[in-house]
């Protein structure tokens, strides 16, 4: 089978999991789904961090030499520097008008952190593309055992991306219908990929370094906060776990699987 069909067909089949994981999750009802959404916040906080710091940054950084490595922690800084300003520009945009403390500035927020979720996300599935048609190009067996990696840590993102929109206000329909959409992304950084990586491998440390920028900053300046509002010690204690065990998971599927 050519390149082209290997990668079409893991991508397309990876993004159709992942978009699954968030439409299980829609069929809750909605007082269980709101039970549930801090919960799956938090697992999501740890996944994306795992994500970016034990597997898009090591692989970046992995025989980098001391004067390249540098380059790439000034990609990793600026990276996180314009989503820093991107978030500032989208805020202007939603809520440059609005009085702060008051309910539509909340609302702004909510929007501009919805914005910032997707965007983040789909750049994460179309970097998983770009990986996958990298691996498909090297081995047919190292880009299986790839697409086992990237479907795993996936689908709790997914359903991780879909509480997030919940929680900020987006009816649970056109969540779902924008979470599913961001998955389209794999399949065209698959596509893109066979045609430019070929061409400049060296690129794609940059692209795994500007993709943890990302993560690392919607973790942070997003996710975090909001799980700030945990008063109780039963309900803290449960939000550090959850954090813990998405970071465990990426760690274990990291340290598990080959390729």
């Amino acid at each position: 089978m050519a390149n082209w069909a290997w990668t079409l067909a893991l991508t397309g089949i990876g993004a159709l999991a992942s978009a699954s994981g968030a439409a299980l999750l829609a069929t809750l009802g909605a007082r269980r789904l709101a039970r549930l959404v801090p919960a799956l916040v938090s697992f999501s906080t740890g996944v994306l961090l795992g994500a970016a710091c034990l597997d898009l940054l090591p692989g970046a950084f992995a025989g980098a030499a001391p004067a390249r490595a540098v380059n790439l922690g000034l990609a990793l800084a600026l990276g996180m520097l314009v989503f820093f300003a991107l978030e500032k520009l989208i805020h202007w945009h939603h809520a440059h008008d609005v009085e702060p403390g008051t309910a539509k500035a909340a609302a702004a927020e909510d929007r501009a952190t919805a914005i910032l979720v997707l965007a983040g996300t789909s750049l994460h599935n179309l970097l998983a593309g770009v990986l996958l048609a990298a691996a498909v190009l090297t081995n047919h067996k190292t880009a299986l055992l790839l697409f086992a990696a990237v479907l795993a840590h996936h689908l709790p993102q997914q359903v991780g991306d879909l509480s997030v929109l919940v929680m900020t206000g987006m009816h649970r329909a056109r969540a779902l219908a924008l979470t599913m959409a961001s998955s389209t992304a794999m399949v065209a950084g698959g596509m893109i990929a066979l045609v430019f990586l070929r061409g400049s491998p060296a690129a794609l440390a940059y692209v795994l370094v500007v993709a943890s920028a990302s993560l690392i900053y919607i973790a942070l300046a997003d996710l975090i906060p909001r799980l700030r509002g945990h008063k109780k010690g039963r309900q803290s204690a449960a939000t550090v776990l959850l954090v813990a065990i998405g970071i465990g998971l990426i760690y274990a599927l990291v340290r598990l699987l080959p390729g």
